[in-house]
């Protein structure tokens, strides 16, 4: 399908993401050669990598399909902050 993939719905200045070129409205529709369909296999598929990596991603930019490289942050706690 040539729909199929995530939206990016917003780039935080100076994130990851920033850095790597990714804009709002990119769709992405591989990491690393694996195919994205949906928010969880994206998840999933930035799983594998640690801050510091260096993971090829493509997008879809109104024709195009460009190829990113991006380096994955620190990822916040889904919990919050450690409390110790």
């Amino acid at each position: 399908d040539d729909d199929e993939g995530v939206t990016v719905s917003e780039v935080m200045p100076g994130a990851a993401a920033a850095k790597a070129g990714l804009k709002r409205s990119d769709l992405i529709r591989e990491v690393a050669g694996r195919a994205i369909k949906d928010r969880l296999a994206l998840l999933e598929a930035l799983e594998a990598y640690r801050p510091g990596d260096t993971v090829t991603v493509r997008v879809k930019r109104g024709g195009e399909q460009p190829a990113l490289k991006v380096k994955p942050g620190p990822r916040a706690d889904a919990n919050g902050p450690d409390p110790h």
